[in-house]
């Protein structure tokens, strides 16, 4: 059985009587534990640090002494494993409620998410390679031909030339020039 209690108060801020709650500490559970997955711990600290509900029973009434770390470390130790916590304050009564992930958990989804965008990136990069590669021979490929043709020409290698009517023109300038 869980009892908070809180003070009446006027407007002239003096107390006139007290609200007192009772609850069990099940149904607290029950609610803490709703949605849970198997490797998360759900609790409800007081404001010294004991657990007032757990979702494993046996820590209820024992004291967490890591939830009073610095603010911005948001990793703990308990049994020689790393866990993630979170909490939230409840300011009524200054309590806390946590919430502990295993580490390995948390960051796993992360790996995963990492290692197919790696995979993606590097299947990209493949990809425009090789585009980039057609597409440079293809733009190069008349300079390639002209270099081949001038350099047969150069050598006296009339047999390669193909027969159309441009190299035909061609030739015969060539050799207008040659007999002058």
């Amino acid at each position: 059985m869980i009892t908070i209690g809180r003070p009446i108060r006027t407007s002239s801020n003096s107390i006139i009587g007290y609200v007192v709650i009772s609850v069990n500490e099940r149904k607290i559970n029950s609610l803490l534990t709703k949605n849970l997955s198997s490797n998360q711990q759900v609790m409800l600290l007081n404001e010294e640090g004991t657990v007032v509900s757990h979702s494993d029973p046996s820590f209820i009434g024992s004291k967490m002494d890591w939830w009073r770390q610095d603010e911005h470390d948001r990793t703990v130790e308990m049994n020689s494993k790393k866990y993630v916590y979170a909490e939230q304050e409840i300011h009524a009564n200054d309590w806390k409620l946590v919430s502990l992930v295993p580490l390995s958990s948390a960051i796993s989804k992360n790996r995963q998410i990492l290692l197919i965008s790696f995979g993606l990136q590097a299947l990209f990069f493949t990809i425009f390679c090789i585009l980039l590669t057609v597409l440079i021979a293809t733009f190069t490929k008349p300079i390639r031909d002209l270099s081949r043709f001038i350099t047969h020409i150069g050598r006296g290698d009339w047999i390669c030339v193909p027969e159309s009517a441009v190299t035909t023109r061609l030739l015969c300038w060539h050799e207008r020039l040659i007999t002058c």
